[in-house]
C-alpha cells in the first residue's frame, strides 16, 4: 500500500499518518518500521529499504518525511546521490509487503511531477489534511477539550484560537498544558490570559509596521507591552524582527515584478492584507535602507551575544535610534 499525505502543518500530516499506521502496525519495532527524513536521505536509499523484506514480520512500514520532491511551486533538483530513477522504478513495481507513506508538509502537491504520477499509477492513495478555518477552530477547540473531560467556555475558546493563530502544533502544546493546569475545572478567559502567551509574531509585525511609519514611540510601546506579558529574550525578538524585514524585501521584489497583494500572498504563504500593508510600507523605505537595517540588527545581536551590552538596553537603543533615511 502506498499513501501520500500532505498538509501545510506538519503536525497535522504526522497525526493523520500515525492514525493510519497504528491500525496495521500496533506494535512498531526497528524490524517492521523505518522512517527517513528526505531532506538528508538519498532517494536511492529509501528505494533500497523498500525492496528489503522484514525477517521477523510479514509486513513492513516505511515513512518518508519532508518529501520536497513532491512540493508544488518548487523546482526540485536531485543531488548526485539521489538517483530518482531508483525510487521511480520501485513505484512501478512496489513491494506488496511494504506500506509506504510519503509525507509532504506543504499546502499543495505538484500533480505534474513524475513521482506524483508514479504514486497514483501504482494505486496509491492521496490525502490532503486541510487546516482549520477561524470558524472551524471555534468548533474544534471545545470538542478537543470535551473529549479529555474538560470544559472550555466560548470567550476562552475564542482567545485561545487567536493566541495560537492557526498553528496546530502550538495548539496541541498549549492544550495539554491547560488540561494539566485545570485539573478538571472549567477553562475560562482568565486561565488563557494567565497560561497562554499572546501570538508574538503578530506583535513583531505591528512593531515593524510602526518602525516603517517612523513611529519609534509606538514600536517601543509594543516592545514594553510584549516584555510585560512574556519572558522572551531580545535575541529571539531580533530574529523575528529580521524575518519581518526579509519579508518586506521579498514583497519589494515581487511587487517590482508586477505581483498584486493576492499573488504575493499566494507566493509567500501569507494573508493578502499583510502583503498589502507591506507594499504601503515600501513607499517609505528603500532597498538600500532595508540592507542597512539588517546590518544594524546583526550588530545588535552580536553585541548582546558577546556580553558587551545588556539585551534590553541594546534592543531599546535600536528601536529608539531607528531611522528610515
Amino acid at each position: 500500500m502506498i499513501h501520500l499525505i500532505f498538509s501545510e502543518q506538519d503536525v497535522m500530516a504526522k497525526e493523520a499518518a500515525s492514525k493510519l499506521i497504528k491500525k496495521d502496525f500496533p506494535e512498531k519495532t526497528e524490524f517492521n518500521f523505518v522512517s527517513f527524513d528526505m531532506l538528508v536521505t538519498p532517494l536511492s536509499e529509501a528505494a533500497r529499504e523498500c525492496e528489503m523484506l522484514s525477517l521477523s514480520f510479514d509486513r513492513k512500514c516505511i515513512v518518508l518525511e519532508n518529501c520536497q520532491f513532491l512540493k508544488s511551486k518548487t523546482k526540485w533538483k536531485p543531488s548526485k546521490d539521489d538517483r530518482p530513477e531508483d525510487l521511480l522504478e520501485y513505484l512501478r513495481h512496489p513491494n506488496p509487503d511494504v506500506d509506504l507513506y510519503f509525507l509532504l508538509y506543504d499546502e499543495a502537491v505538484d500533480t505534474k511531477n513524475l513521482f506524483y504520477k508514479a504514486i497514483v499509477e501504482a494505486g496509491g492513495k492521496v490525502d490532503e489534511v486541510k487546516t482549520l478555518t477561524p470558524d472551524g477552530w471555534l468548533k474544534y477547540i471545545p470538542s478537543y477539550f470535551a473529549k479529555r473531560g474538560v470544559n472550555i467556555d466560548f470567550q476562552a475558546t475564542r482567545e485561545l484560537s487567536l493566541r495560537v493563530d492557526g498553528d496546530y502544533g502550538r495548539f496541541k502544546n498549549e492544550a495539554e498544558k491547560l488540561i494539566a493546569y485545570s485539573s478538571g475545572e472549567d477553562i475560562t478567559i482568565a486561565t488563557i490570559e494567565e497560561m497562554v502567551a499572546p501570538y508574538v509574531e503578530d506583535d513583531i509585525f505591528k512593531m515593524s509596521n510602526a518602525l516603517t511609519r517612523g513611529d519609534n514611540h509606538q514600536a517601543l510601546k509594543i516592545y514594553r507591552d510584549l516584555k510585560s506579558r512574556n519572558s522572551i529574550e531580545e535575541i529571539t525578538l531580533i530574529g523575528l524582527l529580521a524575518k519581518q524585514f526579509v519579508f518586506l524585501d521579498q514583497v519589494r521584489f515581487l511587487d517590482a515584478k508586477g505581483y498584486d497583494s493576492r499573488m504575493i500572498g499566494q507566493e509567500l504563504g501569507c494573508k493578502p492584507i499583510r502583503a498589502e500593508i507591506a507594499i504601503k510600507s515600501l513607499f517609505r523605505i528603500t532597498e538600500q535602507r532595508l540592507s542597512r537595517i539588517m546590518e544594524q540588527l546583526y550588530a545588535t545581536d552580536k553585541s548582546i551575544l558577546s556580553g558587551r551590552v545588556d539585551g534590553e538596553y541594546a534592543f531599546t537603543l535600536f528601536l529608539t535610534n531607528f531611522r528610515l533615511a
